[in-house]
């Protein structure tokens, strides 16, 4: 259990400063969204084209 602790406490700077950096940028993070939140699908397309060759569709 300790070492757990002590791997969360180690990632926790890092996660707040990469969260930093995206709000200072005013970047989107690429995330999907529910298809019914309004817009939420029309953003699939451009986060698949941005990782284009990570992705792998086997359904």
């Amino acid at each position: 259990m300790i070492k757990v602790q002590r791997s969360a406490e180690a990632v926790r700077p890092l996660t707040v400063e990469v969260v930093r950096q995206f709000h200072q940028s005013v970047a989107v993070p690429p995330n999907y969204r529910f298809e019914n939140v309004p817009g939420g699908d029309a953003r699939h397309p451009v986060l698949e084209s941005w990782s284009a060759g990570c992705l792998r569709r086997t359904a």
